[in-house]
Formats: C-alpha cells, structure tokens, sequence
C-alpha cells in the first residue's frame, strides 16, 4: 500500500511542533553553512521525500564547502525507510558495506 506524504505529519508535529521558524530553525540543511563534519555520508532509499531531502543536504553541505557522499539502497516508501534502519550494521545488507568503507576510509580503521 503507498502512503501519502501526510501519513507521518502527525509524528512530525509531536517531535517538532508545528510552527514553521522552528521547524526551519531544527532542520539540518538550515545549519549546513555553520561550522560542521568536514565530511558527510548520507544514506538513502527510494522515498520520494527521503530522496529530496538528502539530495537538497547534499547541495547545502556542497555549497558550505563539505565533502558529501550520498548513496542509495534498494527500498520504496515507508517500508524501506524502516528497512534500512533496522538492517544497517546487518553484514549481509548492502549499505552496511558502503559505511564501514566509508569510516574506514575517513578514520583509517
């Protein structure tokens, strides 16, 4: 079954209100341009609002002069999402892969 973009807005407005100044005010890609991580892995599935969000992290990490990686995973929708949480670390799982080579190579370990 395909959810709608309104199916979590419930959730969201219990974690972070429903006043738009801190709603923008929470959100990472408002804070990309502050001093940060001066390198980022961002991992994603095939949701349509996941996709954008990391995709405009990204460009706002980019435009502050941080090296970004963004890479995505087999997964539609809610149930990706939730699949991706729950088997990152999983050795058999793809992304687990693609971030302990990432740290790896970021820590040299």
């Amino acid at each position: 079954m395909k959810q709608s973009g309104r199916f979590m807005m419930q959730t969201y407005s219990q974690v972070f209100g429903t006043d738009p100044e801190r709603q923008r005010a929470l959100s990472p890609t408002f804070h990309a341009a502050a001093p940060n991580a001066p390198s980022f892995l961002l991992i994603h599935v095939q949701r349509k609002d996941g996709v954008a969000q990391a995709r405009e992290l990204e460009a706002a990490l980019r435009r502050a002069g941080t090296t970004v990686e963004r890479r995505d995973f087999p997964g539609d929708g809610l149930s990706g999402h939730a699949e991706i949480n729950r088997r990152l670390g999983d050795p058999d799982y793809a992304a687990t892969g693609v971030v302990d080579a990432w740290l790896k190579a970021l820590f040299g370990r």
